[in-house]
């Protein structure tokens, strides 16, 4: 009897340590996901039906830690119905709001005597008072050769955005990247001259109350170069990453702070397809930079580090289509949490897409890059 008890209690001592393993591996298995799906996470922006095109979007940290996105949507590029709209994004809920519009066919900018016929990239920020601050491409005469620069500014976290006005009123002027705060009131926006010899540029702002005091103009000279896209990499040193509209390689060029003077763009040894880039800067002094990696299209859309701002290896990609496809126009930022959200017009751009992912994550990728 007792031998049989013995047996019993044994055959149930072991049946409760492989049921507790198998909890123990359940439990293992579903906080792998979660910590998965919390270090990488993707999803689609919501886009009016009537807009098969949607590109050039900018992503922005609220005050509230909630995100905003703006882009142009509509028909196609330069045609009379795209409108900029705005999607805010719930952090907590993880889910992006229904488009809202911002900027529509026949705004007119104030002083300005024409009115705008259609809209392009977009390029959001928040200044040190929490006032929003949208600057976009205007194009009056429906084409990019008439383009300027317009801008809006919000002080409710985008719901509500004050008359449009005019940072650059001369036709050919475009702009691509979010700016970049220089100190208490300060900022500058990378813009480019799109006629002749192409060339990047900054507009260099000091603002108050959501009124602009003064501005400044800091050219990048060299090689045909657009689209400028910034980053501090220390207090002495602005780095400029630029597009090439030759399809030859990335450029860069840098800039003391305190100078505000571009030295000469100069090559990188990565590719450009004629295609935008954007790059951040990570807390541990590592740049990022999210680009084409490929010398004839928009497809894979990668991201590469480095820790000098000059020499980059590859470390993942974003989308890649082996049978075609474009990914384009990425948008990055640095939130308050440590993590990153890019944008980017997805599938042809048919959509724009967002996608989160974590330090630990990018510290994992730059780890098997190195082994």
């Amino acid at each position: 009897m007792l031998s049989i008890m013995s047996g019993r209690a044994m055959n149930s001592s072991g049946m409760f340590a492989r049921v507790s393993l198998i909890v123990v591996l359940f439990l293992r298995a579903h906080a792998i996901c979660v910590n998965a799906q919390t270090d990488y996470e993707q999803n689609l922006i919501a886009v009016p039906d009537q807009c098969p095109v949607n590109h050039g979007s900018s992503i922005v940290e609220l005050s509230d830690h909630n995100l905003l996105c703006c882009w142009y949507g509509g028909s196609n590029e330069c045609a009379p119905d795209i409108k900029i709209y705005s999607s805010r994004y719930d952090s907590a809920a993880k889910t992006w709001s229904a488009p809202a519009v911002i900027a529509a066919h026949n705004e007119r900018a104030e002083g300005r005597w024409l009115r705008t016929k259609t809209f392009g990239n977009c390029a959001l920020f928040i200044d040190d008072e929490n006032v929003v601050w949208l600057f976009y491409a205007a194009l009056p005469l429906g084409g990019w050769s008439s383009a300027r620069v317009d801008y809006k500014t919000s002080r409710d976290n985008g719901q509500t955005w004050s008359p449009a006005k005019t940072l650059v009123g001369t036709f050919c002027n475009l702009l691509r990247n979010k700016p970049l705060r220089l100190g208490p009131g300060k900022f500058t926006v990378p813009l480019y001259q799109n006629f002749g010899h192409k060339y990047g540029y900054t507009c260099t702002l000091t603002v108050s109350g959501g009124e602009i005091k003064s501005k400044t103009y800091e050219r990048i000279d060299g090689p045909e170069n657009t689209q400028p896209s910034l980053v501090q990499r220390s207090e002495k040193e602005l780095v400029a990453y630029l597009r090439d509209p030759t399809w030859q390689s990335l450029l860069f060029s840098r800039c003391d702070p305190a100078e505000l003077k571009w030295s000469t763009a100069e090559r990188l040894q990565l590719p450009n397809p004629n295609a935008a880039i954007d790059a951040v800067q990570s807390d541990d002094g590592k740049t990022l930079l999210v680009y084409n990696d490929s010398k004839k299209g928009r497809n894979p859309l990668s991201l590469a580090y480095s820790e000098n701002g000059r020499d980059f290896k590859k470390i993942w990609d974003f989308e890649y289509s082996p049978s075609g496809g474009s990914f384009s126009y990425p948008a990055i930022i640095k939130t308050t949490d440590g993590s990153y959200h890019l944008t980017y017009s997805h599938d042809r751009r048919s959509a724009i897409k967002h996608i989160h992912f974590s330090q630990t994550w990018l510290n994992e990728k730059i780890a098997a890059a190195q082994r």
